[in-house]
C-alpha cells in the first residue's frame, strides 16, 4: 500500500520540478536579444503562463532592453486578461456601509 503512494508522490514532485516556469520580463529580454521575431514572442506569450512586472519603472526598463512596442502591448494585454479571468465568477466587494443601507 505504501509503494503506490510513494510512486505517486515522487511523480508529482518530479512533474513540478520539470514544469514550465512562468514567462517573465527577463525571458522576453533574452528572446529579443537573440533576435526572435515579435510574432513568435507574442505567440509564446499567448500559450504560456505569464508573470510580467509592468509597473512604470518596469516599462522603462523594458523599453531600454529594446523590446518592440507590439510585444510590450501584448505583455500588457496578457496581464490584463489574467486579472480579468482570475476575478471572474466572484461578486464585486461592496463596502458594509453600502450593503446595510435602507432606502
Amino acid at each position: 500500500m505504501k509503494k503506490p503512494i510513494f510512486v505517486i508522490l515522487t511523480l508529482f514532485l518530479f512533474s513540478k520540478a520539470y514544469a514550465q516556469k512562468c514567462l517573465s520580463n527577463e525571458d522576453i529580454y533574452a528572446m529579443c536579444r537573440d533576435s526572435v521575431s515579435s510574432s513568435v514572442i507574442i505567440t509564446k506569450m499567448k500559450y504560456s503562463e505569464c508573470c510580467f512586472n509592468l509597473a512604470s519603472s518596469d516599462l522603462i526598463e523594458i523599453s531600454k532592453n529594446k523590446v518592440p512596442d507590439e510585444v510590450i502591448n501584448e505583455m500588457i494585454a496578457q496581464m490584463g486578461s489574467h486579472k480579468r479571468t482570475s476575478s471572474r465568477g466572484r461578486s464585486p466587494r461592496v463596502p458594509k456601509s453600502f450593503s446595510n443601507r435602507r432606502d
